[in-house]
């Protein structure tokens, strides 16, 4: 047995490699470190954009935020008054903390996916 492991590694060791082959594969393996973390905090992202957005529709379609802000605004007579008292009604129909935190999320993904993918292209371009 050690004899044919012994023999397989000598026929490798008189192989001629690519040039740089050994820095592609290490290039991939430092790449491939950051999968599992990566989809980890993708998949949680996305999960509390889906939660995040569904309680952001259910809250404006049970208080009927839209009509209510729909009549308001035909009704209304243009002055900074006006407009402070429309921003404070706008304040309470409206869920502002979800839609908020409904930016937040869509916002860190798009950041984390421009990240990853400005690091997979710096790492495959750079030459070892």
């Amino acid at each position: 047995m050690d004899d044919q492991f012994s023999q397989k590694i000598k026929a490798l060791s008189e192989l001629d490699f690519p040039p740089g082959l050994h820095g592609k594969i290490m290039r991939k393996l430092a790449f491939l470190q950051f999968r599992t973390p990566f989809l980890v905090v993708v998949s949680l992202l996305l999960l509390n954009l889906i939660f995040s957005g569904w309680q952001i529709w259910y809250r404006l379609s049970e208080s009927d935020a839209f009509n209510t802000f729909r009549i308001l605004l035909e009704g209304a007579e243009w002055n900074w008054r006006t407009l402070g008292d429309l921003f404070e009604i706008a304040q309470n129909l409206f869920p502002l903390g979800l839609i908020f935190t409904f930016t937040i999320n869509i916002l860190l993904i798009a950041y984390i996916l421009f990240v990853l993918k400005t690091y997979k292209t710096l790492l495959l371009k750079q030459k070892q």
